[in-house]
């Protein structure tokens, strides 16, 4: 009784993934870090991506909606809960902490404007207005899924879309 119980949940998900039409679209993986900590989908189809390495460094990978890279940033310090604010079709701004805490914005063509508080400082710690963003995996047409696969240790963004 007990196995027809686990078959008949496996072939209602499997189902499931058919009666929504869900299609791999994309993906990118990486290789030799710890883990990705953020997504954060871009309402197109693309995301930004933040991966942890194993020395505890962050990087930051922006992809369209084809899943090819626009950006990828320098490996930086871990200093912030929310490394990535806001990302768009147009641009991308995150926080680094490369050579001291600073907003990074990116425009669509991967041209880095570094924005520093002239006389002034920024927070090296997460504040209220700048930890809202941590995750969106979903958009309209899509969502984006984490894969950790622990037996070749790489990790992989999957986009997904409805149709």
């Amino acid at each position: 009784m007990k196995n027809i119980k686990v078959i008949i949940i496996f072939l209602f998900s499997f189902s499931v993934l058919f009666a929504f039409a869900v299609k791999e679209q994309w993906r990118r993986t990486f290789t030799g870090i710890k883990g990705i900590v953020q997504v954060v989908a871009d309402e197109k189809g693309g995301c930004a991506i933040a991966t942890l390495d194993t020395n505890s460094l962050i990087k930051v990978v922006w992809c369209d909606k084809k899943g090819n890279v626009i950006y990828c940033s320098d490996k930086f310090l871990v200093s912030y809960i929310a490394t990535i604010q806001s990302v768009s079709k147009n641009q991308l701004v995150y926080l680094a902490t490369s050579p001291f805490p600073l907003f990074v914005q990116v425009d669509k063509k991967g041209r880095v404007t570094p924005v520093i508080s002239i006389g002034g400082y920024m927070y090296p710690v997460p504040l209220t207005a700048t930890a809202g963003n941590l995750n969106k995996f979903v958009d309209k047409k899509g969502f984006f899924v984490v894969n950790a696969n622990t037996n070749i240790k790489s990790h992989a963004v999957i986009r997904y879309s409805y149709k």
